[in-house]
């Protein structure tokens, strides 16, 4: 496989003026952006309400991604709610698989960049 069929880019949208997603669609990357920084606050209670927040915008939008950090309150409540969460109905899925569904089920959301410029390719799942 070349690399184009291996790699994929998430942009942790750290910044609102990020650019970096929309160069990697016009490159032809497969990309995304998280949804949700579980742990910007790293207090459990934080943690617990981003991952409501993702449930919510998951549920609205037909998917969602969130980000955090290792050895965080994130791990601890993610072991407890994942769970609960897939007993609702959700499924954990990889990057590469969510960019698809993405792909073939835009948000809406306009601050995203279309995906008409994201050439996906087929490759192994993962990331």
């Amino acid at each position: 496989l070349s690399t184009r069929e291996t790699l994929f880019f998430v942009d942790s949208y750290t910044n609102p003026g990020s650019v970096a997603l929309r160069q990697a669609w016009v490159h032809g990357l497969p990309a995304t952006r998280r949804d949700v920084f579980l742990d910007h606050e790293p207090d459990e209670t934080a943690v617990k309400a981003q991952v409501e927040r993702l449930r919510l915008l998951a549920r609205e939008r037909g998917s969602a991604l969130a980000i955090g950090h290792p050895g965080t309150a994130a791990l601890s409540v993610l072991d407890e709610g994942i769970p609960v969460l897939r007993e609702e109905g959700f499924r954990l899925v990889s990057v590469r698989e969510l960019i698809e569904h993405q792909r073939h089920h835009p948000s809406g959301d306009e601050s995203r960049p279309p995906y008409d410029v994201l050439t996906l390719r087929t490759g192994r799942s993962g990331g």
